[in-house]
């Protein structure tokens, strides 16, 4: 009796390790990662990390089966990783080509790359879209121009009475790029924080030396509740948002990145939207891998706008992650408006 009093006590604590909270944090320097996606074996979103880097409680560690991040390597999430409560993820080291960087007369920076964009409503994603893009941003004014070079989509065949079906509607900050201050290197040798932007502290840099990069957490540019909008018996309502850049060729204190080093961008953000009787809960992400830098002048920049088509090379940025690819099975080809 005793014996298999003790069983059950046993059985009792590994369910409890099995589903307790889960924290996700950098490999390299154990600093919480915001915004990864805790992944069902079939494709369900279950979660999103905090600014801590923890699931929320009603995420069971036994469910979750793959953690996934815009700048990480996606892992699998097996018996061991519940036990220990903590998931490590590995930095991804992204590669860009840079084109024409000593060009005297460039007004324009031309970042070209992977674009990728997916919703889950209520855990199952019912929109993903991916291709190349590229952007044109001023070197000299703010102002940025989007283009859509190859961009496929795909839904779940629902009628779509959200806002947020299109491509490239990110904020596009390329925020070290736009400071003039120096990096202030901590105490710690690894770690750069971006001290002020515009008069505020809004996020950390962590520098990576082993990837010659590093990630801009940049969520304290974003606040919780950013949207409450009620139009015509529609309500959408914003409940938190994350924000993340990576730059390669890592910098030391005092030293600035510039649009050469820009490598990736990730944006999240959470919603409700529907009507009075069913809101919904709608997760939103975007991607931008850069795989092609280019400095332009002026003219060439126009001349490239107006090209009615693109050379578009073979990206080399992320594959899709195995996640993913859960999510999407069963997504049809979407009919464009």
């Amino acid at each position: 009796m005793k014996r298999l009093g003790l069983l059950t006590v046993i059985g009792l604590l590994a369910q409890f390790a099995f589903a307790q909270q889960m924290k996700i944090i950098n490999s390299i320097n154990d600093m919480p990662i915001a915004g990864a996606l805790a992944i069902s074996a079939d494709g369900r979103l279950l979660g999103v990390s905090n600014s801590e880097g923890v699931l929320s409680n009603e995420v069971k560690c036994g469910d979750v089966a793959y953690v996934s991040h815009f700048a990480f390597e996606e892992k699998k999430i097996d018996k061991n990783s519940c036990n220990a409560g903590v998931v490590k993820l590995q930095p991804l080291a992204l590669q860009v080509v840079v084109l024409n960087e000593k060009d005297k007369n460039a007004e324009y920076v031309r970042l070209r790359g992977r674009v990728r964009n997916f919703e889950y409503t209520d855990g199952e994603m019912t929109f993903y879209a991916e291709g190349m893009s590229e952007y044109y941003v001023s070197l000299k004014k703010k102002k940025r121009i989007y283009r859509d070079l190859s961009v496929e989509r795909y839904n779940r065949g629902r009628k779509e009475d959200l806002s947020y079906k299109g491509i490239g509607r990110m904020p596009f900050f390329p925020l070290l790029a736009q400071t003039s201050e120096p990096l202030t290197q901590l105490s710690d040798g690894n770690t750069m924080r971006i001290i002020r932007l515009r008069g505020k502290e809004v996020g950390s840099q962590q520098n990576l030396p082993a990837q010659n990069s590093c990630i801009v957490d940049a969520s304290g540019l974003l606040r919780p509740e950013v949207l409450n909008v009620n139009l015509f018996g529609l309500r959408t309502r914003g409940t938190g948002a994350a924000f993340y850049q990576v730059y390669n060729a890592c910098k030391t204190a005092g030293e600035k990145y510039g649009y050469d080093n820009f490598a990736g961008q990730y944006f999240y953000t959470a919603v409700q939207s529907g009507t009075k009787k069913k809101m919904d809960a709608v997760d939103v992400f975007e991607y931008f891998y850069v795989t092609e830098v280019e400095y332009l002048s002026k003219k060439e920049m126009k001349a490239a706008i107006k090209a009615k088509s693109a050379k578009i090379s073979s990206p080399t940025s992320q594959p899709m992650v195995e996640g993913l690819q859960k999510g999407k099975a069963g997504l049809k080809p979407a009919k464009r408006k």
